[in-house]
């Protein structure tokens, strides 16, 4: 588990030599690779993730790594594979965490969702949705693993608005961008250290975007 990077980034390499000397980088995505191939990685994945939340508190150093691997392999799946076969690891990934999970499993999720929206077109493939339709959807829908989140109080043990709580349609058109948001809010119900490893990363990825140079000039 502690060389694991070296293990998937030999198999982002060998995926995309295969796609480049087959030519098979022109075709679509759901049609570059094999059926077979795609029940392998899944397979693999299956097989490997349960180590992450099973093993953590024995072999720390071990797990933090592979969690990192695991999420810089799908990140690079993104921009070889059919993304909605990604989107479909992802949110298998992050259905072994529960909430109430501890500190250190509450990291390593944040960890994996930080590599994964620093992804190179996170912006393209997450084009904000207008408010005015934001507004207009569902507030009980879910979308990620943390389940139906309940409503989350203030420190006046107010109910706090969740008019800007994304929806099942909005997760299903901006994936990651939901998904973040999701995880973030279900934070709010969890310890100070949860919360604080949560909206630091929130900030960071939200500071990483705003200064992309890509998207300095004014249309």
């Amino acid at each position: 588990m502690l060389h694991s990077s070296i293990f998937f980034g030999a198999m982002v390499k060998s995926m995309a030599q295969h796609l480049l000397s087959s030519g098979r980088i022109k075709m679509h995505r759901n049609e570059r690779f094999s059926s077979d191939y795609l029940y392998r990685v899944q397979n693999l994945l299956q097989v490997l993730c349960p180590l992450v939340t099973q093993k953590y508190a024995e072999m720390p150093d071990e797990t933090a790594e592979l969690n990192r691997s695991i999420a810089f392999f799908l990140k690079r799946c993104l921009s070889f594979m059919d993304r909605g076969y990604v989107f479909r690891l992802i949110n298998g990934y992050l259905g072994r965490f529960s909430p109430g999970d501890s500190p250190a499993l509450c990291a390593y999720k944040f960890t994996f969702l930080q590599i994964l929206c620093s992804h190179e077109h996170y912006v393209a493939l997450n084009l904000p949705l207008d408010s005015t339709i934001l507004s207009a959807t569902s507030r009980g829908s879910t979308c990620s693993s943390a389940g139906r989140i309940p409503s989350t109080l203030d420190d006046d043990g107010d109910e706090i608005p969740s008019e800007a709580l994304p929806s099942d349609e909005f997760c299903r058109h901006h994936f990651l961008a939901g998904l973040l948001q999701r995880e973030v809010r279900a934070s709010l119900l969890e310890s100070h250290q949860v919360r604080s490893t949560a909206l630091s990363v929130f900030r960071q990825l939200l500071t990483k975007h705003e200064l992309d140079d890509r998207y300095q000039t004014k249309v």
